[in-house]
């Protein structure tokens, strides 16, 4: 039996999920989006080729390092804002003032305690933020 049969005959006679008893496998359909092609394989293969799943496993390899890249953009940023603001000497600064500049107190950040200057400091790269109580940091 050629492919195209093979495949027509099992559309006919099964819905995806059913057990082929002779082929002794199951009935599926590929979960690449991409991808329509049915197969037959053991209960949880998801996959009609190992083409098919290498492209979804690098796809959310893409997707993961796309994440990671813009984040690392933020926090060059935020870097940036905070380098210039302590090249002014700034002891207190508006909240706003950072924000309008780009700034993303969200992103990529490190929590520190600082004992002897008390509270809680966010680290950004080489400097720290805290929060005010009169909307400064």
């Amino acid at each position: 039996m050629n492919e195209n049969s093979f495949n027509e005959a099992y559309i006919l006679k099964y819905n995806i999920g059913d057990f082929v008893p002779e082929e002794n496998a199951f009935y599926h359909l590929c979960k690449r989006e991409e991808c329509d092609t049915r197969f037959v394989g053991r209960k949880n293969r998801a996959y009609c080729s190992s083409v098919c799943k290498s492209r979804v496993n690098n796809d959310k390899q893409f997707e993961r390092q796309l994440v990671v890249s813009k984040q690392m953009s933020q926090l060059k940023k935020n870097q940036l804002i905070l380098e210039r603001l302590h090249q002014e000497n700034p002891t207190k600064v508006q909240t706003k003032f950072l924000f309008q500049r780009g700034f993303d107190s969200e992103g990529v950040r490190r929590v520190v305690k600082l004992p002897d200057f008390g509270g809680t400091w966010f680290g950004f790269g080489n400097y720290a933020i805290q929060n005010q109580d009169d909307d400064t940091t």
